[in-house]
């Protein structure tokens, strides 16, 4: 195996990150302590979350990704129900029976 450019990339960027990952975070701890940020944690902790639950956007985005949620979630049952029933060769309900595109397909069509 040859020792080439990217190997050195990954050495340099490895050193570079173990040097300036530690020295960065500790001017961010100090920039912290400076304004205060380390001072009474559970009091700001308790405003910050009683301003985004009491702001009325909040509620519309938790039920935006409910909703997004339990659809991906009944999508998934209606599919695997459809995928059993398949395996298992049973005929399918005329409403389970979908093209490619999720249109229903009518079985008993002569064309």
């Amino acid at each position: 195996m040859r020792f080439g450019s990217i190997h050195l990339r990954f050495i340099a960027s490895a050193a570079a990150a173990v040097i300036l990952v530690p020295v960065v975070g500790q001017w961010f701890i100090e920039y912290a302590e400076e304004l205060g940020l380390y001072e009474h944690p559970v009091e700001r902790t308790r405003t910050v979350i009683s301003a985004l639950v009491g702001a009325a956007w909040f509620n519309w985005l938790g039920g935006g990704v409910l909703g997004i949620a339990a659809g991906v979630w009944l999508d998934a049952m209606v599919r695997r129900s459809e995928v059993t029933l398949q395996a298992s060769g049973a005929e399918l309900p005329i409403a389970l029976v979908t093209d490619d595109i999720g249109r229903s397909v009518n079985l008993e069509s002569d064309s």
